[in-house]
């Protein structure tokens, strides 16, 4: 009889890594710039997005490492986002993939094949639609990762600036990327 009476706070932990008793997902984009973390006269800068805080970083700043997912650099003539999965010393759940959407409205769910998530440098280009998987963080009683799409909206070179519209489901582990009705 005992242990019935504990048997609902022995599944809390399961309940509470999908947060959904305690958020609530309200999918108003957020407008990000970043700065490009390869050109010394933008150090200092928000070079880096931290998805599941909503905050862009410089990647220099103290406390900054580990807390962010994405970084803009300068690559082969080009600007790309670099998961920080990438650099060397983090370890990171953190990646990016490209889908075929045209429109941010467009993506419903974050690819199933994990393989999609590139830990490498992906090229960012204006038109096309990309989702983040974010680094493991904190969920409840538990961690796991987030998922967002991203929208760049304007990518200037020659100031290596990178200008998106973002929207991330603040739900752990959960592929949907509209909130559910």
């Amino acid at each position: 009889m005992r242990l019935c009476a504990f048997l609902p706070l022995l599944l809390l932990p399961l309940a509470a890594c999908d947060d959904g008793f305690t958020q609530e997902w309200v999918a108003i984009p957020d407008t990000i710039q970043l700065f490009s973390l390869s050109r010394p006269e933008l150090v200092g800068r928000p070079s880096a997005y931290d998805f599941v805080n909503h905050v862009p970083l410089a990647v220099e700043d103290l406390g900054a490492t580990g807390q962010w997912d994405l970084a803009l650099i300068d690559q082969g003539g080009e600007l790309a986002l670099m998961p920080a999965s990438a650099f060397v010393g983090l370890v990171s759940r953190a990646g990016i993939a490209t889908v075929t959407a045209r429109t941010l409205e467009e993506v419903e769910e974050a690819p199933r094949d994990t393989a999609a998530f590139k830990t490498t440098p992906v090229p960012i280009r204006v038109g096309t639609i990309y989702v983040v998987r974010t680094r493991r963080e904190s969920c409840g009683f538990g961690t796991g990762v987030r998922y967002a799409k991203l929208e760049p909206l304007q990518i200037d070179l020659t100031q290596g600036t990178l200008l998106f519209r973002t929207i991330l489901n603040p739900f752990c582990n959960d592929r949907r990327l509209i909130p559910p009705d």
